[in-house]
């Protein structure tokens, strides 16, 4: 049997009302008695792949406010299967050529019309490699030798925000929304890059003027945690697909904001685009490294995204590493006691979530605490 919430879903996924209208709607029929009763054990599965029906359902205390709503059971993750096989076939038997047309054929009848949630998510994800290996296929003869890094980056990532606006409008999957809106913004530092390397008259922006090309990825990585967070404050409840969008804007800008956090710290070296670390890295490194991953995690408990802690564990990992290396600690294995250290570290956090998230609430001013997510 179907609820009140998931009639008004149904309704908006329809084009009959608009997302924003369906929460103040669904709360004025309420007031005014209008309701579908529902037996307390019933389990309903919604039409909307992306909705969340919690109704039926006791209060838990230990409740999953980042759960994944595009694994919905078996019957998807078995479907998934067969697009990647089919997919990786039809890619070894043909050519990259057939992989979009297939791709869009199975996206006609698997999202669009039966609104599978997890193979939405495989197929967006093979619509981006398809149209990557077809532009790879055409932007790589057609880029001058003298271009430089940025300049064949404008152009191959130019197509992908009008390419991701369509197939969004078309089927609606969250995460081809998130990854529209990174597409914009490497597009944007791409052209700011190109336009000064060619003001500037070099090539490798990167070489010659590093903590310029570090400043302009940084404002793109603050770019795109303010864009996530300004769906996530929406939705603080997590109950619609602002909540979707923001998990993968999240999913996607915290790996991107820590390199570029800890690459300004190692401005000097190489690498240190990379997770701040160098080859010969030494203690003061190491736990330098480990106070900007420490705070990356302290700001994933506050917003309630689990994304900030994933992100800095090869970084802490590695720079836990060093430290054993540089001190001359006598353990029977390095990598083997930082696996260790690492995962105990994981489950320490994944464990008492919700007991840190209290702890840290209780320093927060009134007026945060009632934007984010509520604790649980």
């Amino acid at each position: 049997m179907t609820n009140l919430k998931t009639i008004l879903r149904d309704a908006a996924s329809d084009g009959l009302i608009t997302d924003e209208q369906s929460a103040p709607l669904e709360t004025y029929l309420a007031g005014k008695g209008v309701g579908v009763v529902e037996p307390r054990l019933a389990v309903t599965v919604s039409d909307d792949p992306y909705g969340l029906d919690t109704a039926a359902e006791p209060e838990n205390p230990a409740f999953e406010s980042e759960a994944p709503r595009f694994i919905r059971g078996f019957h998807d993750i078995l479907i998934t299967i067969g697009i990647v096989v089919a997919l990786i076939g039809a890619s070894g038997l043909g050519s990259v050529f057939l992989l979009l047309p297939l791709t869009i054929l199975l996206a006609e009848i698997l999202v669009r019309r039966q609104r599978l949630a997890l193979p939405a998510v495989a197929l967006t994800i093979a619509f981006i490699l398809s149209i990557s290996a077809i532009l790879q296929a055409f932007v790589e003869p057609l880029a001058p030798d003298t271009a430089s890094e940025a300049f064949f980056v404008l152009i191959f990532v130019a197509p992908y925000p009008l390419l991701l606006a369509g197939f969004h409008w078309r089927y609606r999957v969250p995460l081809s929304l998130s990854l529209c809106i990174a597409s914009i913004v490497a597009l944007v530092v791409a052209l700011i890059i190109t336009s000064l390397g060619q003001v500037l008259s070099v090539t490798d922006m990167v070489e010659s003027h590093r903590l310029l090309t570090l400043s302009i990825l940084f404002a793109a990585a603050i770019s795109l945690f303010t864009v996530a967070m300004m769906f996530d404050l929406k939705d603080p409840v997590r109950q619609t697909r602002r909540s979707d969008v923001a998990f993968w804007l999240h999913l996607l800008t915290a790996p991107f904001l820590l390199s570029t956090t800890l690459a300004f710290f190692y401005v000097g070296e190489i690498s240190g685009l990379g997770f701040g670390i160098t080859g010969e890295a030494g203690v003061g490194q190491a736990v330098l490294t480990i106070l900007v991953v420490a705070c990356f995690m302290a700001i994933g408990v506050i917003i309630d995204r689990r994304a900030f802690v994933t992100s800095g564990l090869l970084s802490m990992g590695y720079a836990i590493y060093a430290i054993f290396e540089s001190a001359n600690i006598q353990v029977g294995s390095f990598v083997f006691v930082t696996l260790f250290l690492v995962g105990v570290l994981v489950l320490t956090i994944g464990v008492g979530w919700a007991w840190f998230r209290r702890q840290i609430f209780k320093l927060l001013p009134e007026a945060m605490k009632a934007k984010l997510p509520p604790l649980r």
